[in-house]
């Protein structure tokens, strides 16, 4: 009797694991079925995951990936909305995706864009990466943010590392706010050439004219030296 019963509760628990693994599998399914350009059963597969696993953060930026890869604007706004409730886990999530997964980095972007505001504090550290492709991807999703990532980029022209300074004025010369003028110009005698011509062209951008030549006095310097990031 004892055997017979310690046999079912081993059978139990194997069918337990299983029914469990079945459901850490739809993720890895997910993912295969994108890589498969099936994206509407990646999607019905998501859909109900995130049912069961609302929390799952990588489910939940994977299917709002999947939503801009299909241009489908109104069901990523509802999960850009699902996004910023979950916050700065979401945002990093999506920010490794642009910057490690080359097949999702276009899509990815395109979701950061639609969180916002809360992208924008995970966004700015990338202004710094060592990849160029990166770098030129945060200022550009740092743009269509627009005026909501003014105020902490011009707190990130402070940062101790040339490619953030350099990329923060490039993005705040592209939103165009104003108010990023008088902090621009501090930028001006940055150590840095490569800094100063951007924050030299952001500054043309917002109006003053009159950096125009600074722009390509310091450009000149800039290209006379053996690398651009001093």
């Amino acid at each position: 009797m004892g055997r017979s019963i310690g046999i079912i509760l081993c059978l139990a628990l194997l069918c337990s694991i299983g029914c469990g693994g079945e459901k850490t599998d739809e993720l890895a399914l997910a993912k295969e079925e994108f890589e498969a350009s099936l994206y509407s059963k990646a999607e019905v597969r998501l859909e109900e995951f995130v049912k069961e696993q609302p929390q799952n953060v990588e489910a939940q930026c994977l299917l709002g990936v999947i939503y801009s890869r299909q241009d489908k604007a109104q069901k990523l706004e509802t999960a850009a909305v699902k996004l910023r409730s979950i916050g700065k886990p979401a945002a990093d999530n999506l920010v490794n995706m642009m910057k490690y997964e080359l097949n999702l980095a276009e899509d990815a972007a395109e979701v950061l864009v639609a969180i916002g505001e809360s992208a924008v504090d995970a966004l700015i550290p990338v202004l710094g990466d060592a990849t160029e492709r990166v770098r030129e991807s945060a200022v550009s999703i740092l743009t269509k943010i627009g005026t909501p990532a003014a105020a902490p980029l011009m707190k990130a022209l402070e940062s101790p590392d040339v490619l953030t300074r350099a990329g923060t004025a490039r993005a705040l010369g592209n939103i165009g706010n104003v108010a990023a003028i008088e902090p621009l110009k501090k930028g001006l005698a940055d150590e840095s050439p490569h800094v100063k011509i951007e924050v030299a062209a952001a500054l043309y951008k917002l109006g003053d004219k009159s950096q125009r030549s600074e722009e390509r006095r310091v450009g000149k310097e800039c290209r006379s030296r053996w690398s651009p990031y001093h």
